[in-house]
């Protein structure tokens, strides 16, 4: 009994240190995308909201080639999301299998790894308007499995801002 107490603390630790992992990948697409943009329009001192930062990198109707490699440059960043979340509900799997299954968390773990995926889809197919409701779907989960990144996501942020969040 003292070693299946010991395995399932083991277990809880590894789970924590993966959504720890993924909370990180998850923060870090703000900055990612902010540097994106920034790249292609200048770095100027205006802060913006996820949701601006995304309708201004995914939203012209004419990309050039900068954007669009700068584009795929912040896709990479997704796919970690979406690694860490594969990761983390592979993991979970196999620790709720023996106990309780966490469906809230479960589902959320999917539901980023879809979101990331269908994002990686458009991209691919270079629809990168249809990106923007994807990544702000994507935003919302991540706000729902990380309660405490919802003023980081809502908030307005520039380079200033970056710091403060470290």
């Amino acid at each position: 009994m003292s070693t299946t107490s010991k395995q399932h603390k083991n277990d809880k630790l590894i789970v924590d240190r993966l959504l720890l992992d993924l909370k990180v990948e998850s923060e870090d697409i703000l900055s990612e995308l902010m540097l994106a943009t920034q790249e292609c329009f200048g770095i100027d001192e205006e802060k913006r909201t996820y949701s601006e930062w995304t309708e201004m990198l995914f939203g012209g109707k004419e990309l050039s080639e900068k954007n669009t490699s700068e584009i795929r440059y912040y896709i990479q960043k997704i796919s970690d999301v979406k690694l860490a979340a594969q990761k983390a509900s592979e993991i979970c799997k196999l620790y709720y299998n023996n106990s309780f299954v966490d469906e809230p968390l479960e589902k959320r773990l999917k539901k980023i790894v879809s979101l990331c995926q269908s994002v990686e889809a458009r991209c691919n197919s270079k629809h990168y308007r249809r990106c923007i409701s994807m990544l702000n779907l994507l935003k919302k989960t991540i706000v729902e499995q990380f309660p405490e990144l919802a003023e980081q996501f809502n908030s307005k942020y520039n380079h200033d801002n970056l710091s403060m969040w470290e």
